[in-house]
């Protein structure tokens, strides 16, 4: 039977388990986490959607190991992500909600609701959902999967979406990551998918142009950063601002889809900004085979959270992101690690992106 642990713990926290000496003994893994955002648990084809266009996807499942009940640790995203990074569930850390980039600070302080927008929640009718103390950033004291590896001899980097802090002493590269790209610099929030739509906000991409899709650059970011470590063992988080709302995508997709028969699915720019993703796994896998590495790595494909409703169907199930259903934890998740993970099997194990 395969444990919880099996699936993230013992991938991602190898720092943890591999002491300088075991490590010695074996060539350790690469490590290649695939994390998309708000991506819901059948938007891929190869869970259950007759729409969306996924084959690279397809066949990451195909060569590797299928959860068919993998979830997040919280329905949205600097939770889940908090989760992640640290093991343990967001009530632990007290990162249990997002920060919105205006009255709090992303720092590890505990806040209560402030009276702004304390204000605004009674003016919504909804005061009854205050929440308790929380706090906006991932706590420094915490020792994330990242500072394991790092601490181990791994060459760690982070390329995209952070969202667990922007204050100095927070951000990814102050948390184990050795090389850290496409973060926000003073906000954090949607913005959108071109360069154009996020201000020139995005650490390490300053010369993105205007028209340049945000998935394509990540991707290529963390494609150089792979084929430049063949002499050392790496760990590679590549953080997507896909499939997050406002829903844009590049307008020949968004064509393709306009053409294809709807189903539960029925959003063309979503499928879109879907198969965007579904082209970013293309290529890292390409790269992968094409520097030697595809043998030995550990490619890990997962969301933060459920899919949006109405943007996507989630259905049978009920609920989707912010949602205390079922459908705002459950997120595809796939493991591809070729002689460690039995290729083509789905499992019916029920996984979480913690470290109990």
């Amino acid at each position: 039977m395969i444990s919880r642990r099996t699936a993230l713990g013992c991938l991602l926290l190898t720092g943890r388990t591999l002491s300088s000496a075991a490590a010695s003994a074996r060539q350790r893994p690469n490590i290649v986490l695939i994390y998309i955002d708000d991506l819901g648990w059948k938007d891929l084809a190869c869970t259950g959607s007759t729409y969306h266009l996924t084959p690279h996807i397809d066949r990451l499942a195909a060569d590797g190991m299928m959860f068919t009940e993998g979830y997040a640790s919280a329905p949205l995203c600097s939770p889940s992500r908090g989760a992640l990074l640290s093991g343990k569930y967001p009530a632990r850390t007290k990162l249990t909600t997002v920060w919105d980039g205006g009255e709090h600070p992303a720092d590890e302080r505990l806040l209560e609701v402030s009276k702004p927008v304390l204000s605004r929640m009674i003016q919504r009718g909804n005061a009854q959902f205050l929440e308790a103390r929380h706090r906006h950033a991932l706590p420094r004291p915490e020792y994330t999967f990242a500072e394991a590896l790092r601490d181990s001899g791994y060459v760690t980097a982070h390329f995209g979406k952070w969202h667990t802090g922007l204050q100095p002493g927070f951000r990814p590269q102050d948390r184990g990551f050795s090389v850290a790209a496409g973060h926000w610099k003073t906000l954090e929030g949607p913005a959108g998918h071109f360069g154009k739509d996020f201000a020139g906000q995005l650490t390490g991409l300053e010369n993105i142009k205007d028209d340049d899709f945000v998935a394509d650059v990540l991707t290529g970011q963390a494609v150089d950063f792979l084929r430049a470590r063949k002499d050392r063992p790496f760990a590679l988080m590549l953080s997507h601002y896909a499939v997050h709302t406002p829903i844009k995508a590049k307008p020949a997709d968004i064509a393709l889809f306009q053409k294809l028969p709807a189903s539960d699915h029925y959003n063309p720019t979503y499928a879109a900004l879907v198969k965007s993703v579904d082209d970013s796994v293309g290529r890292v896998m390409d790269a992968l085979r094409e520097a030697g590495l595809e043998g030995n790595t550990a490619v890990i494909f997962t969301s933060d959270n459920g899919g949006l409703t109405p943007v996507t169907s989630n259905y049978p199930l009920m609920g989707g992101k912010s949602l205390g259903y079922e459908a705002g934890f459950r997120v595809p998740w796939i493991v591809r690690w070729p002689g460690r993970v039995k290729a083509g099997r789905k499992e019916k194990t029920r996984v979480v992106q913690i470290d109990p």
